[in-house]
């Protein structure tokens, strides 16, 4: 996992669910361990899932197949804020953070059976994509739009007053286990055979290929 910072204090969640806040010297804050509180949600490879910050909750996501679930941590104390149950299967994909239509922070939960969006303060569903997602590349998200490894690529569209549309899928831009990138008007993916592939954002035509070595 990788740790988050708001720019006052470092988060960090180990494979070991141990969870921690440090401040900017170093100086130990808080300590959870998420491991002891919840010892079923673990996996026999470790845990991957990184945290994402926001103003209101640290947020954290540990699946599995005996125990699964997302909760908003207080980044001052650690303690749940909210916790919601998930779907037990393992699960090494990361929250996402992006900005709702009303400019606010809304989190991605990405998981086997899709997408859902939380609000951060309460973890109330706003929104769900349930065509469901793999569940080791996480969503990219970028100038509006959820580039989600589900059936492939497909890319999302969040509107207003419901769940997303989607713009376009493609089969040829399955990631593997690195996340999408975007850049520009380009999206770029990884697949397990090694072939990196980019495609045109606009419409997910295939451009070029590239098998990389080793």
């Amino acid at each position: 996992p990788t740790p988050a910072s708001d720019g006052r204090c470092v988060y960090a969640l180990f494979s070991s669910n141990d969870c921690f806040a440090l401040d900017l010297d170093g100086n130990l804050l808080w300590y959870r361990g998420l491991g002891r509180d919840y010892p079923n949600a673990n996996n026999s490879l470790g845990m991957a899932s990184s945290l994402v910050i926001t103003p209101d909750a640290l947020i954290t996501q540990l699946e599995s197949e005996s125990e699964s679930f997302a909760a908003g941590l207080d980044p001052r104390t650690g303690a749940n804020r909210w916790k919601m149950d998930r779907p037990r299967k393992s699960n090494w994909a990361s929250p996402v953070l992006i900005a709702g239509p009303d400019g606010k922070p809304v989190v991605l939960l990405q998981s086997s059976q899709g997408v859902a969006a939380v609000e951060p303060a309460t973890g109330r569903i706003l929104w769900k994509y349930e065509d469901k997602a793999s569940v080791v590349p996480s969503t990219t998200a970028s100038n509006g739009r959820l580039y989600v490894p589900s059936q492939g690529l497909t890319v999302l569209e969040p509107s207003a007053g419901g769940p997303p549309k989607q713009v376009w899928r493609s089969g040829q831009l399955r990631p593997g286990t690195p996340s999408p990138v975007v850049l520009g008007e380009r999206v770029f993916a990884l697949n397990d055979g090694g072939i990196l592939t980019c495609g045109d954002t606009a419409d997910g035509k295939r451009l070029w290929q590239l098998r990389l070595k080793g």
